[in-house]
């Protein structure tokens, strides 16, 4: 073999070493945050009875259908907890770190939406089970622009058909005497 031959070898070596340290290092980080993820669930249900709450469901899941051009996809939502406490039903999600601190973060907030239009709960609690803090989060959902505009327009054309009708049957009666009361 030439020195070129061992260079190429080496290389593919070298490029083979760092992929599969790459791959182990991304199933060891993966396989940390689960573990801390599962143990913050796990603290969160003691925590959760401690504070009153009778724990409903853990990881309930919903299935969602999706229609993308007409075609159906079978996808799931998942909560992390499902609780109630005097007569009102909560979905928990339970955070940790840096993600419970920002509340209103398009990713957590996008998640509790959802949350609240699939699970339809009384609330939307996030517990954050760094700082042991549960905090109840709340939607007020508008409807879009275009429905208020519909909406006015209808009673526009329902006030005017109203005024077109009365003056014909005003007509009517005035000048053709029409007796219709």
């Amino acid at each position: 073999m030439k020195p070129f031959d061992f260079f190429i070898v080496g290389l593919l070596v070298g490029c083979l070493l760092i992929y599969n340290i790459s791959k182990y290092w991304q199933r060891y980080r993966l396989k940390r945050k689960l573990s801390v993820a599962r143990r913050a669930e796990k603290e969160a249900v003691k925590f959760l009875e401690a504070n009153g709450y009778h724990i409903i469901d853990v990881q309930k899941r919903v299935p969602v259908r999706t229609y993308v051009d007409g075609k159906a996809h079978l996808n799931s939502v998942v909560a992390d907890l499902v609780v109630r406490k005097n007569g009102r039903t909560y979905v928990v999600e339970v955070k940790s770190g840096k993600q419970a601190r920002r509340v209103t973060s398009a990713r957590t907030r996008r998640q509790l939406l959802e949350y609240f239009l699939i699970y339809r709960p009384d609330g939307i609690l996030l517990l954050d089970m760094e700082n042991r803090q549960l905090r109840e989060v709340a939607f007020q959902v508008r409807p879009v622009a275009l429905s208020r505009r519909r909406l006015i327009m209808s009673h526009a054309l329902a006030l005017a058909v109203g005024i077109a009708l009365a003056t014909i049957f005003f007509w009517l009666d005035s000048f053709l005497g029409f007796q219709f009361w």
